[in-house]
């Protein structure tokens, strides 16, 4: 039986769904009619600054030929994933119903044959068939407000999830037994895993100095909530990346980067390595929390639109 399980540092399922069912309740055409006002109400240096992200979101230039498959997309006709059609539903009914689009739900990373919106990409070109959109917002834009300051957190580092992934079991060989390291695996359908620890809540997770960040399918779901906080986020550096733009992170300045197999993050964690460059690193994170400060969300979405015909 798995059980459910509330962390206040967590993203609310209840307001979430909400907001979205009432949302798709409403004519879609008093969102077209909001379309053009909101655009124009962008200043020429909100407008650039959007822009620059979008083209790095979408790199493809002139018409595309949808493929034979494109069509549009209806939340009628999803009983999965629906988390993931609302989330685009959100910025499509400002655009014509009739418009079809090519798209891809999930974890899948693998750039598709025709151009395609996706969740996540390889950082690693060519992938501009792959076009980034903001999906499952519900599990991987979850932002915390952390009052503690870093130098008043436990000198060690922290994990807890599912190991599924070869990169994580490598990580738990590596830290498990370690003494600046309190890692382990979180997960009902592994019983038997040799890393098995109890569930820690974000909360607890926030009173460590480092908080570790495997990749998973695609990008690891706590990347962004150690980022908006004061605990340092340690991990290689990514292989994936999502609307977040996490292949434009910077190591040593957003995050701290390991190697592969994890050997030097005891090196990096030890209470002496602490005036090394840690304090750079937690101050970059201030920078990570920009795009969600700024009030983009919206804006970098739509012009997405352009895109669906």
């Amino acid at each position: 039986m798995r059980l459910i399980r509330w962390d206040r540092h967590r993203n609310l399922r209840l307001p979430y769904y909400s907001a979205n069912l009432l949302r798709l309740s409403l004519p879609g055409s008093l969102w077209r009619a909001q379309l053009d006002a909101k655009l124009q109400r962008l200043s020429e240096r909100d407008e650039r600054a959007l822009l620059a992200r979008v083209t790095h979101y979408n790199q493809l230039d002139g018409f595309i030929q949808l493929s034979s498959a494109a069509q549009q997309l209806r939340f009628r006709d999803f009983d999965k994933k629906r988390n993931y059609c609302m989330d685009m539903l959100e910025y499509l009914r400002y655009f014509d119903p009739e418009f079809r689009i090519d798209y891809r739900f999930g974890d899948k990373t693998f750039v598709p044959d025709v151009p395609t919106f996706v969740k996540a990409r390889p950082t690693s070109k060519p992938n501009a068939n792959s076009i980034l959109f903001k999906l499952n917002k519900i599990r991987h834009f979850n932002f915390v407000s952390d009052q503690r300051p870093f130098e008043h957190k436990l000198d060690a580092a922290v994990w807890r999830g599912h190991a599924g992934r070869p990169n994580r079991q490598r990580m738990l060989e590596t830290l498990f037994k370690s003494p600046v390291c309190d890692v382990g695996e979180v997960c009902d359908d592994r019983p038997n895993t040799p890393w098995k620890k109890p569930y820690m809540s974000i909360g607890r997770q926030l009173r460590f100095k480092f908080v570790l960040s495997p990749e998973g399918n695609d990008v690891a779901s706590n990347l962004k909530w150690i980022l908006s906080s004061n605990s340092v986020c340690i991990m290689p550096r990514p292989r994936f990346e999502t609307w977040f733009l996490e292949g434009d992170l910077e190591p040593g300045r957003h995050y701290i980067e390991c190697r592969d197999d994890y050997e030097d993050v005891e090196d990096w964690t030890s209470p002496g390595s602490v005036d090394t460059g840690f304090s750079n690193a937690v101050s970059g994170h201030r920078g990570c929390r920009s795009v969600k400060g700024m009030g983009y969300g919206e804006g970098l979405s739509l012009p997405h639109g352009g895109a669906a015909r």
